[in-house]
């Protein structure tokens, strides 16, 4: 894992894999620093989403991101979104559509 980076950015970076049920999820969350940008890309289903992104949410630093690949695949991005006071942003081609939450985009 890592492939992608430097030697010097390494040593400045930890992968963190969570084992798949809600507790590890969280358990990963409250180990980390604040999170600049968070990508959901594991299970699509609407639960699953959902929680992942409700849980990450009040990890993600003042001026994160919170992005969704494959929004498509059920309604939890958008229902998420709605609970927030403004809206996101939809990326779509032929194929997918990916979902940015921007730090204006949270709750207070």
């Amino acid at each position: 894992m890592g492939s992608l980076l430097t030697e010097a950015e390494k040593r400045e970076w930890t992968l963190h894999v969570a084992d798949g049920s809600k507790a590890g999820f969280r358990e990963v969350l409250e180990t980390i620093p604040a999170i600049d940008l968070f990508i959901h890309d594991s299970d699509h289903s609407y639960w699953w989403q959902s929680f992942e992104l409700e849980s990450a949410l009040g990890h993600v630093s003042p001026g994160g991101i919170i992005a969704s690949d494959d929004c498509d695949k059920s309604y939890a991005f958008l229902d998420f979104c709605a609970s927030l006071p403004a809206g996101a942003f939809l990326l779509h081609d032929s194929r997918k559509v990916f979902g940015l939450v921007g730090p204006r985009s949270r709750r207070g």
